[in-house]
């Protein structure tokens, strides 16, 4: 085993490790995917009452495998990469000329970008789990939101674990 470490090198070490860091992130988020499926099953389209004699269940969002939903996300990854080339080509034209009416807009695209993002997501979303897109968005806001404690949780245990040392 050593033996192929040592042939991979320091190149190859790396793109090893970055494979293994991809589908890592790619399960977290399938997980936490699958569990913003689940939350809004549970609490938005559980049963509602209809009268005091019957109930109707509201068909829920079919929740995708693990491996189902790491393929989302890369369609949805993909897919967000080519509206961010978009903005890089923006911001690099930019650049090369600051005289360009860009200067001012380029905040405003990168929140448009953002916000188109998360509406191809939802479309993604939509499409391969499959459900309504109303539903699917309800999904990404669950999921964002999930992301966003996650992200939070996780820079704050960075910043006390950096900061207890000095």
């Amino acid at each position: 085993m050593s033996g192929v470490i040592e042939e991979l090198g320091g190149p190859g070490i790396a793109l090893v490790a970055l494979v293994i860091l991809l589908v890592v992130g790619l399960w977290i988020n399938a997980m936490v995917l699958r569990i913003a499926v689940s939350l809004l099953n549970r609490f938005a389209f559980a049963k509602e009452r209809v009268s005091e004699a019957a109930e109707r269940q509201i068909h829920p969002i079919p929740e995708p495998t693990t491996t189902s939903a790491m393929g989302m996300l890369l369609v949805a990854a993909f897919i967000n990469f080519v509206i961010g080339g978009i903005y890089a080509i923006l911001a690099t034209a930019q650049k090369t000329s600051p005289e360009s009416a860009l200067v001012e807009f380029l905040p405003k695209i990168r929140i448009i970008c953002a916000v188109v993002s998360f509406f191809t997501t939802s479309a993604v979303f939509s499409f391969l789990l499959p459900t309504s897109y109303l539903r699917a968005l309800g999904v990404a806001f669950v999921r964002m939101i999930m992301m966003l404690v996650i992200y939070g949780i996780t820079a704050l245990a960075w910043l006390l674990f950096f900061r207890s040392g000095t």
